[in-house]
């Protein structure tokens, strides 16, 4: 789950360890976690390089050729469109999990008294 949340940069990181170290995660999880970072940090790192050798075509220092620069483009564009991808399908994993594990704590909360009673009264209404 940790890895889930680390992929998706809708949450700011630093916010996101805080949250983490407040919780019950073991070391290892939180640890194993934090490689969920890579995917965006490569965007980032990507769209940070593509925007120097902008600036450097604009001022005409740049020369590193065409196809390096078409390159980091399409690259970084890509690299956009997995994140937001990434995003959306992390959000609904994560709303399903969230879904599933509401359902699994009313599981457990319900007394099994009650769901014999309720059996129990309904047999007799069906009965009458």
């Amino acid at each position: 789950m940790t890895f889930l949340m680390r992929l998706t940069p809708l949450i700011p990181y630093i916010l996101l360890s805080y949250l983490l170290a407040l919780t019950k995660i073991s070391m290892k999880d939180f640890c194993l976690g934090t490689f969920g970072l890579l995917p965006s940090q490569f965007v980032f790192v990507m769209a940070g390089t593509t925007i120097s050798n902008i600036q450097d075509a604009a001022g005409g220092d740049y020369t590193g050729g065409t196809g390096t620069f078409v390159f980091m483009a399409v690259m970084t564009v890509l690299g956009c469109g997995g994140v937001v991808y990434i995003s959306i399908t992390v959000g609904k994993y994560m709303k399903l999990a969230l879904q599933e594990e509401q359902s699994n704590s009313i599981v457990y909360s319900e007394s099994p008294n009650e769901d014999t009673e309720n059996l129990t009264s309904d047999a007799d209404n069906s009965a009458a």
